[in-house]
């Protein structure tokens, strides 16, 4: 029973390939283009159950075509570089057997295909934009108006998305050059860390841009060099700086030690001065003693002279006088030696206070001329500072000067070869596209000659078929097989011509026998016959002639014929599969109530069948309907 059904499932596959050969193929053309018009050499690739089975270029002016055979399920899809894919499918099912031979009228689908965008999600074009099938209550194939629909929304919706993305990237060129502007001006005016700012976000918002890039490099090239000026200035007004400290120090110590040794010369003079006084002073008091002994010496003689009590009253007058003068003498004394005292005291006082004077004065002098000094070194070191960067900024206006210049003249240099190279480029393209629009031309020139001829002599072969004159027909297709080999339709009528022409031979040969009465022998033959033309009406009516007359004495034969199977089979349905080299017999023998019927149905080598009851042709619905269990 295994093997049974193998056959039968092999059997069935051969039958629907051999009508699929049969078909005449679906036509379809179109053209292929974009915003801007045609697109030549766009790629449209046929593919079924993930195989691909042919890919086929636009030509120049963007149009294709190609046919695709029945009974099968088959995806479209258009590519090009640097644009989104597009599909749709194809469903060649669905169309009856009295219809696989009617050629349907070309089926139109053009395309235009879109650049893609960055940011943009083009997901939903993974599905098929269009899906043509057959219909039925049109006889024609047509499109999935509704689906077709929902695929215009959703690209509506990715143009929405490309609006949106169109708009952010003008506006992200408007803030690209606000800030190239921002960051040129800020370049003029020397203020590098703000143009710096400027060049980086510009090369963040376009990297793929050469001159952010180059000014970045520029501006950090310029800061360094700035930097690398400062640090020399500063150098220089800490050198100067340095030395002028040093000289104003050394001002201020000589002024000082001036000073000092001043202030010492008049504490000398302060303790000489003191010294003579104290001198003068004892002289002074020296003398006077010296005169007070003088004078009672004399006033003692006087009163020694004069008498006692008058010696006496003199000598105690001249006692009390020189006692006077010497406390007046000594009161004189001390108070001289007093005031010089105070005078000594007052001039080291004065001469400390005239040291610390000169010391004040020498320290705000020393300081006046450290900052003169600090000053005049500042304004020295800033002049040469701005001289230093004066001439820097002369040497590096010099160098961009020249390195602009050198720039310039390689960029022009470069303008003019890119120019002379694209116009050279536009003028080999322009000569190319010339050449290939002729060499397309020429060659859909001929291949529509080759085609027209090929057409000829399909359509020689078939008129010959039609009107049954094989051996022009076996010609004609044998010609056209070897013109395009790859084409089966062809070889499928070759096929057919020798069906035909083993029909017309089997037939003749059974006639003969026929009218030689040898209904046996006729009998296999108009069944042969069957094998390469089922159901056709001619063999299957001598058939049940020959069955008729082989059965003439019949009742007879018949019963014995019953009684037969009813002793081989039992009650129901059995099936048994009988196979040749031409044809392949399913037999279902039928035993119901005490009678037996034999059905047979004949798949013959070519994928055709026929059903028979006891012989007699049936349908295949009454072969099933009889025979179901």
């Amino acid at each position: 029973m295994f093997n049974t059904r193998l056959l039968f499932f092999v059997l069935l596959i051969l039958k629907s390939i051999y009508s699929f050969s049969q078909d005449v193929p679906v036509k379809f053309q179109g053209d292929v283009s974009d915003e801007r018009g045609a697109l030549p050499s766009a790629q449209v690739q046929i593919s079924r159950g993930g195989r691909v089975e042919s890919t086929i270029l636009t030509d120049v002016m963007g149009k294709y075509n190609f046919a695709l055979p029945l009974g099968g399920d088959f995806l479209v899809t258009v590519t090009k570089d640097g644009y989104v894919t597009k599909k749709f499918t194809v469903s060649t099912t669905g169309v009856p057997p009295e219809k696989a031979t009617i050629k349907f009228p070309i089926i139109q689908a053009s395309l235009s295909l879109f650049k893609k965008m960055e940011g943009v999600d083009y997901s939903a074009l993974n599905e098929p934009l269009n899906k043509y099938k057959y219909n039925p209550l049109l006889d024609n194939f047509e499109y999935d108006a509704g689906y077709l629909e929902q695929m215009i929304t959703k690209l509506g919706t990715i143009k929405e998305a490309e609006q949106e993305v169109i708009k952010k990237e003008r506006e992200k060129e408007i803030t690209y050059q606000t800030t190239i502007k921002k960051g040129d001006k800020a370049f003029e005016l020397k203020d590098w860390e703000t143009a710096l700012a400027s060049y980086q976000e510009a090369q963040r918002l376009k990297p793929k841009e050469v001159y952010p890039g180059t000014q970045i490099i520029n501006v950090k090239k310029l800061i360094d060099l700035d930097a690398a000026k400062k640090a020399s200035e500063d150098a220089a007004a800490k050198t100067k700086a340095e030395l002028d400290a040093k000289r104003a120090a050394e001002l201020a110590a000589a002024k000082a030690k001036a000073d000092a040794e001043l202030a010492a010369k008049l504490k000398a003079e302060a303790d000489a001065s003191k010294s003579k006084a104290d001198a003068d002073a004892l002289a002074k008091k020296n003398a006077a003693d010296e005169a007070a002994k003088k004078a009672a010496e004399l006033a003692a003689e006087k009163a020694k002279i004069a008498g006692d009590a008058a010696a006496k009253k003199a000598a105690e007058d001249a006692a009390i006088k020189e006692k006077a003068d010497k406390e007046k003498a000594d009161k004189l004394a001390k108070e001289k030696a007093e005031a010089d005292a105070k005078a000594k005291i007052q001039a080291e006082i004065d001469a400390k206070k005239q040291a610390e004077a000169a010391e004040a004065k020498a320290k705000a002098d020393k300081e006046a001329a450290e900052k003169l000094n600090s000053e005049k070194a500042r304004a020295e070191a800033a002049a040469l500072a701005k001289k230093a960067a004066d001439e820097a900024a002369a040497k590096r206006a010099a160098e961009l000067a020249a390195e602009k210049a050198i720039a310039d003249k390689a960029a022009a240099e470069k303008l003019a070869k890119d120019k002379e190279a694209a116009e050279a480029r536009a003028k080999k393209a322009i000569e190319m596209e010339a050449m290939e629009k002729k060499r397309a031309e020429e060659e859909n020139k001929k291949l529509q000659e080759q085609e027209s001829k090929y057409r000829a002599i399909l359509a020689k072969g078939d008129d010959a078929f039609s009107k049954g004159d094989m051996l022009t027909a076996k010609s004609a297709f044998t010609e056209a097989a070897s013109t395009r080999p790859g084409d089966s339709y062809p070889k499928n009528r070759l096929q057919e011509v020798g069906f035909v022409l083993k029909y017309d031979e089997t037939i003749k040969v059974a006639d003969d026998l026929f009218t030689a009465k040898r209904y046996k022998e006729a009998k296999k033959k108009y069944e042969e016959s069957l094998t390469y033309k089922g159901g056709d009406a001619y063999a299957k009516g001598r058939l049940l002639d020959t069955e008729k007359l082989l059965n003439g004495d019949g009742n007879q034969q018949t019963d014995e014929r019953v009684k037969q199977l009813l002793a081989k089979y039992g009650p129901g349905v059995t099936e048994e599969t009988i196979s040749s080299s031409n044809v392949v017999i399913i037999q279902r023998v039928v035993v119901k109530d005490n009678m037996a019927w034999v059905f047979q149905k004949k798949i013959f080598n070519w994928g055709g069948s026929a059903h028979f009851r006891d012989g007699a042709p049936i349908t295949e619905s009454t072969f099933e309907a009889e025979t179901r269990p």
